[in-house]
């Protein structure tokens, strides 16, 4: 889903890279400019990813926490 929000217009900050050698510990996937109509944005993701939403008043926050589909933690 990264891939196709980017192809999309989103930005791509950080990768989700396994991080070291040993183990299992991969940092998160982190998109900006992410449109809240975007399939990631409204369907679940197998991964660690965060997707960054700027917003012009308090009205379209709300908006926004109470139209998600998909609970994806507190959204900022």
């Amino acid at each position: 889903m990264p891939a196709l929000s980017v192809q999309r217009g989103a930005f791509l900050q950080t990768d989700g890279k396994r991080i070291g050698n040993e183990g299992f510990f991969v940092e998160s996937t982190v998109l900006t400019g992410t449109s809240p109509e975007a399939c990631i944005m409204n369907e679940e993701s197998f991964g660690r990813s965060r997707q960054i939403i700027a917003f012009k008043s308090y009205d379209e926050v709300a908006e926004e926490a109470n139209r998600r589909l998909v609970p994806s933690g507190p959204t900022a």
